[in-house]
């Protein structure tokens, strides 16, 4: 029996909630077997009759669980039919090729290995996520994908749903205090990468461009930015933050995002400024294409009043009005390394290093180069 620890920073119903999802997992309860009553369950770990309660309701919402009135609580009967085996994929959005390709990587990975793959769209809001991990955990998926949204109290409220036994795997961003597997690209080598194409072609005032949110994929993008300007001997700018994540807008090449003049002011701040940056390094290629648009309405040229490069290389950049230069992650390549390691997780592998950091590498196009 698993003993609870009054003075962790878990609270205790969760570790109890825990303690049973191992003896499940394990096969220790099995299904259609009847627990204790509450209070010799409170009796046995000790806790009062409502830590167990709150422990039991959670497991119920989870789907490991049901009650029967007059009866009890019994483990649920699950069909654990091998050819009907499903993980969960959950995504904050699919308006781009970043991850539609992540997507088709994972999938082929999991089709060859006999399993279901159920998405998840969690639309950039944690609520929204948490009812999706629920939702997954409910139906008994073997395990997870998991792209965050990156909001406040995401690591807290994904602990208090997510046993730390779950296999799960994420991607793109890092969840500060969880110890998840997960795989990334090298943001700060990409953006390293790409600043110092821009101190190579001469400009030694390069300012960056970011959005209004920091998830750690971006603050590794702002800390190369820094670092390829400090090693070039020249002062990083501070970030200049957009006031908005500009609205959707459905076109040909997806759902890229339209700013409006508010949400694009510190960028005119930026550029009427005396002391005006010779190019633009954009955190990502919405925000790029976006500066694109901005500065050509601005009757300014790129590359030859400016110059602006972008990261993510989404299908639409190549095809914007002036193709962007942009670092490329290798998307397909991130779904299928996430696939892989989820399923060396389900059979029991256990990995010292928990990071898989992958390579990225620099599109040039016209948006720097001045050539088609």
């Amino acid at each position: 029996m698993m003993n609870l620890v009054p003075e962790s920073s878990q609270p205790l119903y969760l570790q109890l909630a825990d303690a049973f999802r191992r003896q499940i997992r394990g096969g220790d309860l099995k299904p259609n077997d009847r627990l204790l009553p509450e209070l010799e369950i409170a009796s046995q770990y000790n806790v009062s009759r409502g830590t167990v309660r709150q422990a039991l309701d959670q497991l119920v919402r989870d789907g490991l669980l049901e009650r029967t009135q007059g009866k009890g609580t019994y483990v649920r009967a699950v069909n654990h039919d091998r050819k009907s085996a499903t993980i969960g994929f959950v995504v904050p959005y699919l308006r781009d090729t970043l991850v539609n390709e992540i997507l088709r990587g994972a999938e082929r990975v999991f089709h060859e290995h006999n399993y279901s793959m159920i998405l998840g769209h969690s639309d950039s809001n944690l609520e929204t996520e948490i009812t999706q991990v629920q939702r997954l955990l409910a139906g008994n998926a073997e395990g997870m994908v998991l792209f965050p949204v990156a909001e406040q109290d995401e690591q807290q409220r994904l602990g208090e749903i997510v046993p730390s036994d779950f296999p799960t795997v994420l991607i793109d961003r890092r969840v500060p205090g969880l110890n998840f597997s997960r795989v990334l690209s090298d943001n700060r080598d990409g953006a390293y990468t790409a600043v110092q194409h821009l101190l190579d072609l001469g400009h030694e005032r390069v300012a960056c461009v970011t959005s209004p949110d920091r998830p750690s994929s971006i603050i590794d993008r702002i800390t190369g930015y820094e670092a390829a300007m400090s090693d070039a001997g020249h002062f990083p700018l501070a970030a200049v933050s957009l006031r908005g994540s500009g609205t959707p807008a459905n076109n040909a090449s997806g759902s890229v995002p339209v700013y409006s003049d508010e949400e694009l002011e510190p960028v005119r701040q930026l550029i009427d400024s005396s002391a005006r940056p010779t190019a633009l390094f954009c955190i990502n290629d919405f925000i790029a294409i976006g500066v694109l648009h901005f500065l050509h309405e601005c009757g300014m040229r790129v590359p030859e009043d400016i110059a602006v490069v972008g990261f993510d290389d989404i299908a639409v950049s190549a095809i914007a009005s002036i193709s962007l230069t942009t670092v490329a992650q290798p998307k397909y390549e991130i779904g299928r390394r996430a696939a892989e390691r989820l399923l060396a997780l389900l059979r029991g592998e256990r990995f010292q290093n928990p990071e898989i950091i992958l390579p990225t590498e620099l599109r040039i196009r016209r948006s720097t180069a001045g050539t088609t």
